[in-house]
């Protein structure tokens, strides 16, 4: 589990000036398909508390300050991938990122990057607070289980659905491009909504970006074999 040592740059959670103007690209909203379109269930993996403490890594906002971090930390060579989500804050556009594996889940981005956005508000700060204590603790699973319970109450009363503009996957190609994919179990997007993504990126990164449906699994298990569970948003 993360242990909430990694900084992220204050920066990140205020700079503007490179997220896009919405007027210009209203669209159809995603939903977490886990919360919303399915029967009401305990099933843990729908359950977004429980996602936090599985979640090995802090999902960060991509812009001009985390751009370096970003192509250091996902390149196809070393085998490494993300997840993306974008959604809209007040008509402007973010994109937040997490590493890549079978645990990390988008909607610990969208949770991460509303509760950014929100700071000063006394219900978000409180579900931070939450988060922050979830994602440090190693104490006993009855603690673990009243801040998850936070968590999914905080989302049930004011993230119903956790709607996102676009979600998926993807990878840092050799040549320094960025690939895209539609590869995400909770939002399932569509390749149009993997070209609306294409877009953002493009206006954020400033570099070419390609995308591709996601990998097909019997391609991913002839080159990752029983490993290949762990790599299945990556770009072959």
């Amino acid at each position: 589990m993360y242990d909430g040592n990694e900084s992220v740059d204050s920066k990140c959670l205020v700079d503007f000036s490179e997220q896009i103007d919405m007027k210009t690209r209203k669209r159809k909203e995603l939903v977490n398909k886990h919360l919303c379109e399915k029967k009401s269930t305990t099933k843990k993996k729908e359950n977004v508390g429980y996602e936090v403490i599985t979640s090995t890594d802090a999902p960060f906002q991509l812009n001009k300050e985390t751009v370096s971090r970003f192509i250091r930390r996902f390149q196809k060579k070393h085998d490494r991938w993300f997840k993306f989500v974008i959604f809209d804050h007040e008509s402007v556009n973010y994109i937040y990122v997490v590493k890549g594996n079978k645990t990390n889940k988008h909607s610990v981005c969208v949770l991460k990057g509303f509760l950014d956005l929100h700071k000063g508000d006394p219900i978000y700060d409180a579900a931070n607070k939450a988060y922050k204590d979830l994602i440090r603790m190693q104490g006993p699973i009855q603690k673990k289980k009243t801040l998850r319970n936070k968590i999914n109450k905080f989302v049930e009363n004011e993230m119903p659905c956790m709607p996102v503009l676009s979600a998926g996957s993807g990878t840092v190609n050799d040549d320094g491009s960025i690939c895209l994919n539609t590869k995400s179990g909770h939002y399932k997007p569509t390749k149009r909504d993997i070209e609306f993504a294409k877009g953002i990126f493009e206006d954020v990164l400033h570099l070419d970006v390609h995308i591709e449906l996601k990998t097909d699994k019997d391609l991913l298990k002839e080159k990752y074999g029983d490993k290949y569970k762990n790599y299945t948003g990556i770009c072959l």
